[in-house]
């Protein structure tokens, strides 16, 4: 099982680790912006999804040998349900230089510096945005509840020329959340939208 959280993070890890294999970040001294809802999410949700380990399941390939994701709909992979391992932390902790915290008996950090020269910074949409910032990517898991921070990190993104995950369940309907989908969705072919609508509901069928 794979939610939401999990695809951003890993792209944001492998933006800070230097390892994009599509090269869409520069490999040292980039910056990260990282917006929870609220710095209780960013504790329980989007800095453990980094840090810590157990991500996602792996079991190794039968044909590599290679440690790949578990696939638990597979008839193989479910009957070798005692080989799955938990995965190792998204961030190696040997690439972390120093942490500076918000709040370490809750785990949310407020700025993670790594060896790499990447900086990852976190906020809680409940605050103040900060002014002037720029960044290679920013990422939004949830909606916001401080709807000035969309504006501040999409002006962020311009001098590096950085990009940006939301990564939502729309519940309270954000109006830059669906202004953002809207406007994605006008530059999509309409039978590709159509095509993903019936996949939609067959999965819910299923």
């Amino acid at each position: 099982r794979a939610g939401k959280t999990l695809a951003p993070a890993i792209e944001a890890a492998r933006a800070v680790c230097g390892l994009d294999p599509h090269n869409k970040y520069p490999k040292t001294d980039g910056r990260c912006i990282v917006l929870g809802f609220d710095l209780s999410h960013v504790g329980r949700v989007m800095w453990p999804k980094l840090y810590r380990p157990g991500a996602f399941k792996m079991i190794r390939d039968r044909l590599t040998s290679q440690w790949r994701s578990w696939c638990p709909w597979d008839p193989d992979d479910a009957l070798r349900k005692k080989e799955v391992r938990r995965s190792a932390s998204l961030i190696p902790h040997r690439l972390i230089e120093s942490i500076a915290w918000e709040d370490k008996k809750k785990d949310q950090p407020s700025t993670v510096r790594l060896k790499t020269g990447w900086e990852l910074w976190f906020y809680s949409s409940r605050s103040e945005p900060s002014r002037g910032f720029d960044a290679d990517l920013i990422w939004i898991d949830e909606e916001i509840e401080n709807e000035t921070f969309y504006g501040e990190t999409v002006r962020g993104l311009a001098d590096r020329r950085g990009l940006f995950i939301w990564s939502a369940t729309p519940q309270a309907a954000t109006d830059q959340l669906l202004a953002l989908n809207d406007k994605c969705e006008e530059g999509l072919d309409p039978e590709f939208i159509k095509f993903m609508t019936q996949i939609g509901e067959q999965l819910l069928e299923d």
